[in-house]
């Protein structure tokens, strides 16, 4: 991949120089005097404002290569520079809150605002300019140049080759001669398209652009800089009746707009452009440029899949460009957004190749293995990406406000992201590193504390659990029983009442411990302690949950302090608690993401759930501690290799048939691989872990809503029937028909 840098360098160059009218500029700047000299890489911490700032190794970048890239801003003379993966500042050199001109960065932003108005039905693409009465100064337009669409104008098709303000000398010098081509059949940069879209915006929608670019785009955003002072429409009305709309802006505020962007038109849990509108205005209607094959959208440059442009970096992109210095860029294949400013003010060097190199060294600064490394294996960056893709459709239409999910692959966590939002309300995105509960997750490592017991000789899965229980004091709302057998009349009444603050979880209690054979360890491990214990499967949470009390009572511990003491402590799962009412650290719980249901509108509502440590639920951690945990199983650190064979055995019933479920795992088989996983549901969570033993391969999911369990009727024991495990299984490890 290396080879394409000079590609990349002779590719972008021109489009930088010739497509984006630069002006000539020879003065040098002192560059002593630089904005960006002693300022570093934005670490951890290093929050300034509401974009979430970390270290790049955090996502994927190394901070050794990107500090050689920040000196060599400082010598090309660079304003502001901001990155950002995944919605996380890495980059932030400079004077990123300073408000610079855009120059032709205009053109997204007013397209933007094209999306929003047309998806009101306020403005229709293929009007023509006759029909709109849109004219200009003399010579007027011609009767074939009225029959333009405003669709011709965003694709810069329009055919009308009238002199126009704002124009740089490469425009006028390279502007066609009028009537030599028909409305839409031939691409010219021109800023008589765009300043007449602006006329037609505000005739069409009986507002101004800039009074319409802060109440929809900088508001929303929480742009911290942007100000109506700082717009301005420049007329030549000399040469045209439409003036250029000229705008400053800042280098975040800009990154944040690119952000939109590349969440697909969402922000803080809102649509703010139809994501339809940002798929049609970033497709490539024109190739702008033969040499590297960039194309044009509505308003926006395209370097599409394909393009010696795109395959320079790995990847198609959409950018804009102001004079060739003002950098806008959107990798949407690596999350990236890419914002370059130099200050024009007055007399400015222009950095030529300086800038593209600075871009190169920015991209090439990817660590190895890292998202999108261009030294790593091209096909499968492509799955990883595929699959994030079909993840975040999924979580969208679901309606799941966030989800954080990790890829282990021989024993290495190969990808590890949010997608969404771990608070709606704050705007705060989820991230790996977002606290959840995870539900019925927990029952794995319950699994796995009882081995361990039963390793050290302190317990045996066929002891039963009327000898094991007979003494002990099960609290139950209201009362507390006293031995086992008053649990199991309990048991037995509830489970035959079909009234009462329990009738609706009557199947929970039905047919347990009444058929003459008392249930052992073993049974309420594998789901198989109703009707006649070990005959068939019947997922249950509270009856798993009594495991709880077998483990306190051979312990004689508290069941949350072995967890941590003998798994959560030794694995160094550090932002995992056993659930929210520990003490050990409450900034974990007060980390976790918001807890969500869906209201009768269909949309996300903000509520509670609150749930205890128990053997079957309960727990609070991230992908990152449980890709530990996993890591740990297979490396046999916490449980022997005999025990782990045995959890991730299917139970065979009395009679000898298989059962979907080992000891605290669920097991299938699918084309000839084992499946090993669990599932995780609460009214407000929803949880995954996904193992495919034979591939080393292992997925971990965690939503902040039951939409990734709710639909799927999981507890049957099919994992099949989570479209989440499908994608995993498909595109990640290639299994399919």
């Amino acid at each position: 991949m290396k080879t394409m840098v000079p590609l990349f360098t002779v590719t972008l160059l021109s489009i930088l120089s010739v497509a984006c009218g630069r002006r000539d500029a020879s003065v040098t700047i002192d560059h002593e005097q630089s904005p960006l000299r002693g300022l570093q890489v934005a670490r951890s911490g290093a929050d300034t404002d509401d974009l979430v700032h970390v270290a790049p190794e955090a996502v994927g970048w190394s901070s050794e290569k990107l500090e050689k890239a920040r000196k060599f801003a400082e010598q090309i003379g660079s304003a502001a520079v901001m990155v950002l993966r995944d919605g996380k500042v890495f980059v932030s050199w400079g004077e990123v809150e300073r408000n610079f001109k855009v120059h032709s960065i205009r053109k997204p932003f007013l397209s933007a605002l094209y999306g929003i108005h047309v998806a009101r039905g306020e403005i229709d693409l293929d009007a023509t300019m006759e029909e709109l009465k849109i004219d200009d100064i003399p010579p007027r337009l011609t009767p074939d140049e009225k029959q333009a669409t405003v669709r011709d104008l965003l694709k810069s098709r329009s055919g009308v080759y009238h002199e126009a303000a704002a124009e740089a000398p490469v425009m006028v010098n390279s502007r066609p001669e009028r009537g030599s081509h028909r409305p839409g059949s031939h691409y010219y940069y021109n800023n008589w398209d765009f300043n007449a879209l602006g006329s037609i915006f505000e005739q069409e929608t009986g507002t101004k652009i800039f009074e319409q670019l802060k109440k929809e785009i900088a508001d929303p955003l929480g742009m911290q800089d942007f100000s109506l002072e700082n717009c301005r429409y420049g007329y030549e009305k000399k040469k045209s009746m439409h003036p250029a709309y000229s705008f400053r802006m800042s280098a975040r505020d800009m990154a944040r707009f690119g952000l939109l962007y590349q969440r697909k038109g969402m922000w803080n849990g809102k649509r703010i452009v139809p994501e339809e509108w940002i798929e049609e205005s970033t497709t490539s209607y024109s190739i702008a440029h033969e040499p590297s094959g960039q194309g044009y959208g509505y308003m926006w440059k395209i370097a599409p899949e394909g393009s010696g442009i795109a395959q320079s970096i790995g990847y198609p992109f959409f950018f804009h460009t102001g004079i060739g210095v003002h950098v806008l860029a959107v990798v949407p294949n690596l999350e990236l957004v890419l914002i370059h400013r130099l200050n024009t003010d007055g007399e400015w060097v222009d950095p030529g190749e300086g800038l593209i190199t600075l871009i190169t060294m920015i991209i090439e600064a990817r660590l190895p293995g890292g998202p999108g490394d261009l030294n790593g294996d091209a096909a499968e960056n492509e799955i990883i990406n595929d699959f994030q893709r079909r993840i975040d459709r999924l979580r969208e239409k679901l309606k799941i406000p966030g989800m954080s999910v990790a890829v282990v692959q021989g024993q290495k966590i190969v990808l590890a992201r949010g997608f969404g939002h771990a608070d709606l309300e704050k705007g705060t995105p989820a991230s790996e590193s977002t606290p959840y509960q995870i539900a019925s997750l927990t029952k794995p490592f319950a699994a796995a504390l009882i081995m361990q017991l039963v390793e050290s000789g302190q317990l045996d899965l066929d002891d039963g659990m009327e000898e094991i229980l007979r003494d002990v004091h099960f609290p139950f709302p209201g009362e507390t029983l006293k031995g086992y057998s008053s649990l199991c009349k309990k048991i037995k009444e509830m489970g035959e009442n079909d009234s009462g603050p329990y009738a609706r979880y009557r199947s929970l209690f039905q047919d347990y411990g009444q058929r003459g054979r008392i249930p052992t360890v073993r049974h309420h491990l594998t789901h198989t302690s109703q009707g006649t214990p070990g005959e068939a499967y019947r997922y249950n949470g509270f009856l798993f949950g009594l495991l709880t009390q077998v483990v306190e009572k051979v312990t004689g511990r508290p069941f949350r302090e072995l967890l941590f003491d003998r798994i959560i402590e030794p694995l160094g799962m550090g932002d995992t608690v056993p659930s929210v009412s520990d003490v050990r650290d409450g900034e974990i719980v007060e980390a976790r993401a918001k807890p969500y249901r869906i209201d009768k509108h269909g949309n996300p509502a903000l509520s509670e759930f609150h749930e205890n440590i128990n053997a079957a639920a309960g727990m609070i951690s991230t992908v990152i501690d449980l890709a530990r945990f996993d890591v740990a199983m297979d490396k046999n650190v916490i449980a022997s290799e005999a025990s782990k064979k045995a959890m991730f055995t299917p139970t065979r019933s009395s009679s000898g048939g298989a059962l979907p479920y080992g000891l605290g795992w669920f097991v299938q088989d699918y084309r000839g691989h084992e499946l090993v996983w669990h599932y995780g549901h609460q009214p407000t969570y929803s949880s995954l872990i996904l193992k495919i033993p034979g591939k080393q391969l292992t997925l971990i999911l965690l939503a902040n809503s039951d939409g990734a369990s709710a639909p799927f009727g999981l507890g049957a024991g099919d994992v099949l029937e989570s479209p989440f495990a499908l994608a995993f299984i498909e595109i990640y490890a290639q299994i399919k028909d």
